[in-house]
C-alpha cells in the first residue's frame, strides 16, 4: 500500500478542508428561519350535554277527542260540543300541569270525558277554585288525573249538582277542601 509523502497529506487535508463551511467570527451562525405563528388557542368548548329524547309520543286519540294543554281548551270543548248537540271528549298530556283560576262549567245532557294516561296529569286549583262545576245533567268521566289544591263551598275539585253519573279511573285527590 502506498504511503502518502508530508506533502501529498498535507494537500488533501487542505482539500478536506475547503469543503467544510466557513465561519466567519464577525457573523453569527445562520439559524433555521423562523417557524410561523401558531393560531390563538380555541376556547374551549362547553361541556356535552346528553341528547335531549324527545316526549313519548301521545297514545292515539279517540275520534272526535280534543287536545287540552289549558283550562280554556277545556271550555272550547265544551261549547263545540253543545253546539254540535255531542259529547265533549278531552285529552291532557301525561305530565301536562293546567292551573285552574276558575272552574269548568258542564251544563246539559251530554257527557264531558277528560282523561290522560301513563304518569296522568295535574289538574291544579291554587287554592282559589275548584275545577269542575257539573249540573243539568251532564255526566263526568275522570281518567289518570290529580286533582290539587282545589278549593270551593260545595267542593274543592267537581262541584255536582243536578249531574248526570260521575265516574273515575285512577283519580287521585290532595289538599282539595
Amino acid at each position: 500500500r502506498p504511503r502518502l509523502s508530508r506533502s501529498r497529506g498535507a494537500v488533501a487535508l487542505l482539500l478536506l478542508l475547503s469543503f467544510l463551511p466557513v465561519v466567519r467570527a464577525s457573523s453569527p451562525p445562520s439559524s433555521p428561519p423562523p417557524a410561523p405563528p401558531s393560531p390563538p388557542p380555541l376556547a374551549p368548548s362547553p361541556p356535552r350535554s346528553p341528547p335531549q329524547l324527545p316526549p313519548p309520543p301521545l297514545p292515539p286519540l279517540v275520534p272526535g277527542e280534543a287536545l287540552a294543554h289549558t283550562p280554556q281548551d277545556i271550555r272550547d270543548e265544551i261549547n263545540s260540543a253543545t253546539a254540535e248537540k255531542r259529547n265533549a271528549i278531552v285529552f291532557i298530556p301525561p305530565g301536562a300541569r293546567l292551573a285552574f283560576s276558575s272552574n269548568v262549567a258542564c251544563s246539559g245532557d251530554m257527557l264531558l270525558s277528560v282523561r290522560s294516561s301513563g304518569e296522568g296529569a295535574t289538574l291544579d286549583g291554587k287554592k282559589s277554585s275548584n275545577m269542575f262545576d257539573i249540573s243539568g245533567g251532564c255526566s263526568l268521566y275522570l281518567e289518570a288525573l290529580h286533582f290539587v289544591d282545589g278549593r270551593g263551598a260545595y267542593g274543592g275539585a267537581v262541584f255536582a249538582y243536578g249531574a248526570g253519573d260521575i265516574a273515575m279511573r285512577g283519580v287521585s285527590f290532595t289538599g282539595c277542601e
